[in-house]
């Protein structure tokens, strides 16, 4: 059934909001397609501004081995979940039902809103000069 009604989600029409979780870190993913037409995935770090080359304990290179792993192995889908939801998000294919492609994802797939202070970090680290970020590299 198809509405020409559009919805915008907030915390009292989206039950299940998780509460704030303290000093949780922020992935941010940058996605288009390149001239390719393959997606282009790249990571934007919004929480650390310098390298860190320190050492890791046994425990933490082999959650890092297991993490990687699952990633190998879930990496196939993981991307053609993403170019799906970048094909909606580019041709505005949710703007039947939602005014903006956020409260789609919203309604449709669970997600949830940042908070203000992380939102902040998204903001500055990609407002930041370009040459800023690739320092460097």
């Amino acid at each position: 059934m198809t509405t020409h009604n559009k919805t915008t989600v907030t915390a009292e029409t989206a039950p299940g909001i998780p509460a704030e979780v303290p000093n949780q870190k922020l992935m941010v993913f940058a996605i288009c397609r390149g001239q390719d037409g393959q997606l282009v995935m790249t990571p934007i770090d919004v929480e650390h501004d310098a390298d860190d080359l320190t050492p890791m304990t046994g425990e933490q290179l082999a959650a890092r081995k297991f993490s990687d792993q699952t990633i190998r192995a879930a990496q196939g889908d993981m991307l053609k979940a993403l170019g799906a939801l970048y094909e909606i998000f580019s041709h505005r294919l949710y703007r039947n039902q939602f005014r903006t492609f956020e409260n789609f994802c919203f309604a449709m797939y669970g997600t949830h809103r940042i908070n203000d202070e992380l939102m902040k970090k998204v903001k500055a680290r990609t407002n930041a000069p370009k040459s800023e970020i690739n320092n460097g590299l």
